[in-house]
């Protein structure tokens, strides 16, 4: 996935980045580095044939000395972000890489103007005469060899999820799935055959970082203009339907289309469709990505079998209407999908038409070594090099999913134990979930023992024939799995913080 200038173990000068509604000056841009000299990956002419340019882009930034951001008036303020969360990811992987922001005259930050402040950006002015002064000043700036590396300081204090999942507004700080993101990106959208899928359809193992991938990965992929063939402009929902599909579904569309509350939705749902919402609502120019986390959710037996066939009628609508706008996102445990398939029959048989599967495994050595380094490296403070290697050492022999990972990573940072001692003292990969588990537990009061394991009950979704599987609640709804009052109440707000005994990060229970 190398660009066609250079080979895989040559440093490229410069890679450019822009928003395609900005394409015909990036062009221009391009031209004139290539004329100075400098070798430049730029994703019009770079990427081989059969490479999606998402793959590409990211492979060329690990080897790349300069990145050149080109912001503009038209710029949309969602790719802004997600591009400056991408390009720091970058930098904290490539250390030697500089992230020059271009801004061309007449562009306003607004809410990027903090972000602007920590990179010494360069300026482009609309007369052509005068832009071209301004670039050659840059390309002998880009030509000296001192590099002013670009890794921002990251605003978490801890910048590892435990093992709760990434959320979309933590794209920043989530590593180690690029190339998977990519591959999945490209699997959207206008295919080379001509079709154009909308849905994404994610299966694997419990555990292995799905609501991750989805939320925090991909969205930030399609914020950046990853599928080819769709709107550059979007509107997110991440939503996961639990016992109460249509109404949880309505709630998360309210926040999507702020002139309706959830009521005003699920009115509309049952009346006329999503494809209504969309059509209808949203404005010509932006997409509307739609991701369900866990939808074997729909599967649950407290799930009516009526509302589990308009979740399906919704969906494959949505999908089948001439509308193009919409992309749905969802995310499923493997051993499941055969019911999955049975339940929504209409929406599964879209697969070949409208979708694409796209299969999660775990993390390769390269991606767990990313989601090491990279978030230590944001914020400053980076792993004792032995202790690096045996966290990756052992994350590559525990395959228990990233989730292990980050919580060990998490304890280990925010209780200031970042040493072999310390990992060793809490259990290390293999134990040390469980034993912060059973450590916290034996703290509890009998009472307050009796109710979390009422609750732990609570959290598992069984029934005839089938295993067990996790289940959505609310807080509502955990507080009555933990008996009701002002005691379970307290004991569930405790349990969702997080915070263990002597600063760890305790597991969700």
């Amino acid at each position: 996935m190398n660009a066609r200038t250079s080979s895989s173990d040559r440093r490229l000068d410069v890679v450019l980045t822009y928003a395609r509604n900005t394409l015909a000056l990036a062009r221009a841009i391009h031209k004139f580095l290539k004329s100075a000299g400098l070798q430049v990956w730029f994703d019009e002419v770079s990427p081989r044939t059969g490479d999606h340019w998402l793959a590409s882009h990211y492979r060329a930034l690990t080897r790349a000395r300069h990145h050149l951001i080109l912001l503009t008036e038209r710029t949309p303020p969602m790719w802004q972000k997600s591009v400056f969360d991408f390009a720091s990811r970058c930098a904290a992987l490539n250390r030697s890489l500089e992230t020059v922001p271009l801004l061309r005259e007449g562009f306003e930050p607004g809410p990027l103007a903090e972000t602007l402040a920590r990179y010494q950006v360069a300026h482009l002015a609309h007369d052509k005469d005068e832009r071209d002064a301004q670039l050659r000043d840059l390309v002998a700036r880009l030509r000296e060899q001192s590099v002013r590396a670009s890794v921002p300081p990251s605003d978490a204090v801890v910048p590892y999820s435990g093992l709760r999942a990434y959320e979309v507004d933590e794209a920043g700080v989530f590593f180690g799935r690029d190339l998977e993101v990519s591959e999945a990106v490209a699997r959207l959208g206008t295919q080379p055959d001509g079709r154009h899928r909308r849905w994404l359809r994610i299966i694997g193992p419990s555990g292995v970082g799905k609501a991750s991938f989805a939320r925090a990965g991909l969205t930030s992929a399609v914020l950046r203009g990853g599928i080819q063939g769709a709107p550059l402009a979007w509107r997110m929902a991440t939503v996961r339907l639990g016992d109460e599909p249509i109404e949880q579904l309505s709630v998360e569309l309210a926040t999507v289309f702020p002139g309706l509350g959830a009521r005003d939705v699920a009115n509309t749902l049952r009346t006329a469709g999503l494809a209504d919402l969309v059509h209808d609502l949203l404005p010509a120019d932006q997409g509307l990505l739609l991701v369900i986390d866990h939808l074997e959710d729909v599967h649950g037996h407290r799930v009516a079998p009526e509302v589990r066939t308009r979740i399906d009628r919704l969906l494959s609508e949505a999908l089948e209407d001439f509308d193009q706008r919409l992309f749905l996102v969802t995310t499923e445990r493997g051993d499941v999908s055969d019911d999955i398939d049975g339940r929504l029959p209409r929406l599964t048989g879209l697969l070949g038409s409208h979708g694409a599967v796209q299969t999660l495994a775990e993390p390769t050595r390269e991606g767990l070594k990313a989601i090491i380094d990279g978030p230590a490296a944001l914020r400053g403070r980076p792993w004792p090099p032995v202790l690096a290697r045996q966290l990756l050492d052992d994350a590559e022999r525990h395959r228990g999913g990233p989730g292990a990972l980050s919580w060990m990573l998490a304890t280990l940072m925010h209780a200031d134990r970042a040493t072999i001692q310390g990992y060793e003292g809490l259990g290390g990969l293999a134990t040390g979930v469980g034993k912060a588990y059973d450590a916290r537990l034996a703290a509890m009061s009998e009472d307050d023992q009796t109710r979390t394991r009422s609750l732990l009950t609570a959290l598992v979704d069984g029934g005839r024939g089938r295993g067990d599987r996790p289940r959505a609640l609310s807080f509502e709804e955990a507080v009555a799995g933990a008996g009701e009052g002002p005691r379970s109440e307290a004991l569930v707000e405790r349990l969702e913080t997080g915070l263990g005994a002597e600063g760890c990060f305790a597991p969700p229970f």
